[in-house]
């Protein structure tokens, strides 16, 4: 399904790629907006969404042999990449990466959103990212690229001085200071760092610094508790019973939160950002809305205190739903 702006009395002011800024000179109450938005929703029962996805891979086969025009005419690749309006170059692998990322999220996350007594988050994460691995998906990483990705466990070394292009951030301003964002139920000592990069010749880049891998375990932890408030939600839509509003926004609150505790603690060598994001996606669907691209989210994510990522997820959401 998906809304247009007119559906639910939203002004056409979503007309760029980036999430539409609190600083506008439009008038409309930012509350309202996301209120009227989320009210539109008409959430999917997990079950529905399992048939789906198995009709989509039973399909699989006549995807690989019109790859190119079914992603030209039916835009399939939209939720599993950065910018869906870049040319795309790599036919093969974005294929066999749908297929992977879909796969994955039947095998294993919706059976475990569907399954009350399953609460073992920790398992759910290590075995669908092993399933990622292990069926071709490479993940990206700035930094040293290591020809074998570890599965079936944490990441359990530091990352130190990771860099990322500004340009890609679509942020106004780095600090040369090292700074923080601030997360909710993570201690100061936990947390991840970042500044402008400080020698001659990176001026273009940012240096973002991981939490210690001891740490890795409070955040999973935390993930953990977020990912089990959505899962008990969406198992009320299950049963038949109807949610309100306020059970909509509290899904996309927890789902920020969580999300970016992901990001930030780089809980795996690799292969994050496209586990995580395939968890926001299957999410944002069962909610009743179009899965999204993943944008600069990730960035992002890693350069602000909790409160303003929700916010600006909010926003994300709701101009990438809109537009596409």
């Amino acid at each position: 399904m998906r809304l247009h702006s007119k559906t639910i009395g939203i002004q056409p002011i979503l007309n760029s790629r980036s999430p539409f800024s609190s600083t506008s000179s439009q008038p409309e109450n930012c509350y309202e907006i996301i209120s009227s938005f989320f009210t539109a929703l008409i959430p999917t029962r997990i079950s529905d969404e399992i048939k789906r996805l198995e009709y989509r891979l039973s399909q699989h086969e006549y995807e690989l042999n019109n790859i190119q025009k079914a992603i030209k005419e039916n835009n399939i690749h939209h939720a599993f990449v950065r910018y869906p309006n870049e040319d795309v170059t790599q036919f093969d692998y974005l294929i066999n990466y749908v297929h992977v990322i879909e796969q994955s999220t039947l095998q294993h996350f919706l059976p475990w959103l569907q399954n009350p007594n399953d609460v073992n988050y920790h398992a759910l994460i290590i075995t669908q990212h092993e399933y990622m691995v292990n069926h071709g998906v490479s993940g990206f990483y700035y930094g040293e690229i290591n020809d074998s990705i570890t599965t079936g466990s944490f990441r359990n070394y530091n990352l130190e001085r990771v860099m990322y292009e500004i340009k890609h951030a679509d942020l106004p301003s780095f600090p040369t200071k090292k700074t923080s964002p601030h997360l909710e139920n993570i201690s100061e000592e936990m947390l991840p760092w970042f500044r402008k990069g400080i020698m001659k010749n990176e001026e273009h880049l940012f240096r973002f610094e991981y939490p210690s891998a001891e740490y890795i375990e409070t955040y999973v932890n935390e993930m953990s508790n977020l990912m089990k408030l959505i899962k008990n939600d969406l198992l009320k839509i299950e049963s038949g019973t109807p949610i309100d509003l306020k059970a909509k926004q509290k899904i996309i609150i927890n789902l920020a939160k969580y999300y970016q505790l992901g990001m930030c603690a780089h809980v795996f060598e690799r292969i994050n950002n496209s586990l995580f994001m395939s968890h926001v996606n299957t999410i944002l669907r069962l909610l009743g809305m179009s899965a999204i691209s993943h944008g600069n989210l990730d960035f992002v994510a890693l350069t602000r205190d909790s409160d303003d990522f929700v916010k600006y997820f909010q926003k994300f959401v709701m101009s990438d739903h809109i537009q596409n």
